[in-house]
């Protein structure tokens, strides 16, 4: 800190010089400078949390050192105040847990103590394991339960290391595109961003037709099929604020269906996170003033942050 900082500096030189008797910089002073710090820097991170209302629950648990089950708490949400407007993650702590079966006591535990509404939590996102995924006893059931809008999405990282470990295990050729996939990073990259564009769909059309080709069953297993029928149901509900393509393509009676079938996902009690008629209005009115160079939604997002407008479309966009 001396190095950077022209008042440690100073400090320090002092105390060297028998100026000063405090140094003030013991382990036990150093601990209590780290622990002010982070929770300066919690507060920070929740005041952005609570701006965008909205957010994500992303849990992962690990033995630390000493073989105790740690959990780490991440909440993803849109930065509001970024410009652009941006999806980012916080990792805020870490949290012992005796055993899995307690993972959502906990979470719900340090919700209240961050002052965060488990009622505003839109997206919960684990790994694979059947403690945190099942649909009966697990993590994500219980946690619907409480709020059935916290829609579960599997970790993509976790997911995408399964499929390219099965496949670098099924197939010569994938260990050897693997020894030189560093050299393609970039490509791999675009590659993924144009997946994530034209969504699931077209990759299931695509796999099909070369399952018929190659004279394979075009079935899926199980647990694969399941994975894309949660994605499916994610699509169903949101996919018409993905890309302004998207958007476009609808009549009023399609687009109305989908307002409406928000709304009713969305709500609790008697209680509505948005409004399907009058998201229907804006829907419209946005059709005709989008600009044609604006496609996907974080875009659409920035767009009306700076028109200050269409307020019912950022609140649905933002879930």
């Amino acid at each position: 800190m001396a190095e950077s900082d022209p008042l440690i500096k100073n400090h320090l030189q002092r105390f060297q010089n028998n100026e000063i008797c405090y140094h003030y910089l013991s382990p036990t002073i150093q601990k209590e400078l780290i622990l002010l710090i982070s929770c300066e820097i919690e507060a920070a991170i929740i005041q952005k949390v609570k701006e965008a209302k909205y957010f994500t629950v992303i849990l992962d648990c690990t033995p630390n050192f000493s073989r105790q089950e740690q959990m780490t708490l991440i909440i993803r949400c849109v930065n509001v105040n970024s410009t652009p407007v941006k999806v980012e993650e916080y990792f805020l702590q870490y949290l012992i847990v005796s055993n899995t079966s307690g993972l959502l006591e906990e979470l719900h535990n340090v919700l209240k103590v961050l002052d965060l509404d488990i009622d505003d939590v839109k997206g919960q996102c684990y790994d694979n394991g059947s403690n945190m995924k099942g649909r009966h006893q697990g993590v994500q059931k219980r946690l619907l339960d409480i709020n059935p809008r916290a829609m579960y999405t599997p970790c993509g990282c976790h997911s995408l290391n399964l499929t390219l470990c099965n496949m670098e295990n099924s197939c010569g050729k994938a260990k050897d595109f693997f020894g030189t996939v560093q050299q393609q990073v970039q490509g791999l990259i675009t590659y993924f961003e144009k997946y994530i564009k034209t969504r699931f769909v077209e990759a299931m059309m695509n796999a099909k037709k070369l399952a018929i080709e190659m004279e394979i069953d075009p079935v899926l297993p199980e647990k694969c099929q399941r994975r894309f029928e949660e994605y499916q149901v994610y699509d169903d509900i949101f996919g018409f604020l993905f890309t302004s393509e998207q958007l476009n393509l609808m009549d009023n009676d399609k687009l109305k269906d989908c307002c409406h079938r928000l709304q009713n996902f969305l709500k609790k009690d008697e209680l509505f996170d948005v409004d399907g008629d009058a998201l229907l209005i804006e829907l419209k009115l946005l059709q005709e003033h989008l600009p044609k160079e604006i496609k996907i939604s974080i875009d659409i997002l920035n767009y009306l942050k700076r028109m200050r407008c269409f307020p019912i479309v950022r609140r649905a966009i933002f879930k």
